[in-house]
């Protein structure tokens, strides 16, 4: 059984035991390879849970585990077999003590609305260099991925895109009484999200040139909808189709997605890349206004907003000497 495989049987089980209200985080060498890929190959499945399952629930455990076909081990009460298959158990508190690692403070993964908590590279380094030092077994291992995490982590530069829905930011930001200065905001978005690429989607409206080629100078890469314009409306041009779209010809060529926008039509965009480990931050224009889709308990931690960034962010138009030049 290979890792990919592995980590579906991880999820079969957090399943299982999300029934009963058990969000689970897989370490070890599978949760590892979830970051930084393959390393080695591995006898058992690592699975952390909160410690009141070891204690007053541990009979629930065993029945939530026999329903899926694991069979506990005699030898050691914690693992469970199932054919050639084994899960071994951790608890959270275990975790903490020995790395100071606290799960608590995490947010919850969701794939297929199996829920579910994950480590982070910095934790697993602070993991293994804890077990090389106090655990001689295994020390080979433990010190060959200590030095991957290390390499990984020193070499790692973020490659992170954003996508602007720009009717949205424009609308928001100029409804709070302020004009976003463009140029100051895509520093803004490199300096702070690591954004290497800023993909911008606008309305092509005709005379507007000398705005589309100052977005560009300014490092935006536009891509433009052609707009419509109705007698009893003003002129359309939403672009949500095409940030979509962008966002998954893209999806290769970079690690994080940042959306800026207060749409709750990009909501399953929003899910969709959150579920696959591929979603920065969703950047809101107005916090006092956008789309309640938005607000659903996955994506706490992934709201910001640029309410705060007035002073840094807005437009200011020079003012003239007292000779009348500018």
């Amino acid at each position: 059984m290979n890792l990919d495989q592995k980590f579906s049987t991880f999820l079969i089980v957090a399943k299982a035991l999300n029934k009963h209200g058990i969000i689970p985080a897989p370490y070890g060498s599978l949760g590892l390879y979830r970051l930084i890929g393959q390393l080695d190959e591995i006898d058992d499945i690592d699975i952390v849970i909160p410690q009141i399952f070891f204690k007053e629930k541990f009979s629930e455990l065993i029945k939530t585990m026999e329903a899926i076909g694991y069979k506990q081990d005699e030898t050691f009460p914690h693992e469970f077999t199932r054919g050639e298959g084994q899960i071994g158990f951790e608890t959270e508190e275990e975790l903490k003590e020995l790395a100071e690692i606290d799960l608590n403070k995490y947010q919850t993964v969701e794939i297929d609305e199996i829920k579910f908590k994950e480590l982070t590279h910095a934790d697993y380094l602070v993991f293994y260099k804890k077990a090389y030092e106090d655990n001689e077994t295994k020390q080979g291992k433990k010190k060959l991925k200590i030095e991957a995490l290390e390499k990984f982590l020193g070499n790692k530069k973020e490659n992170n895109f954003a996508f602007i829905d720009s009717q949205n930011v424009n609308l928001a930001i100029r409804g709070q009484g302020w004009i976003l200065n463009w140029q100051r905001f895509g520093i803004y978005l490199k300096d702070k999200y690591k954004a290497s690429k800023a993909f911008l989607f606008i309305g092509y409206v005709e005379g507007n040139e000398k705005l589309y080629k100052s977005l560009q100078e300014a490092g935006f890469i536009c891509v433009f909808k052609p707009t419509l314009e109705y007698k009893e409306v003003k002129t359309k041009g939403n672009c949500d189709a095409e940030l979509v779209l962008y966002t998954m010809i893209e999806y290769k060529n970079y690690d994080k997605a940042i959306i800026v926008t207060g749409d709750g039509d990009f909501y399953c965009l929003a899910d969709y890349l959150l579920n696959n480990k591929k979603l920065n931050t969703i950047l809101i224009p107005n916090k006092n206004k956008f789309s309640a889709l938005l607000k659903f308990k996955q994506f706490n931690g992934y709201l910001r907003f640029m309410n705060d960034l007035r002073g840094k962010l807005e437009y200011q138009k020079k003012r003239p000497h007292k000779d009348e030049t500018l």
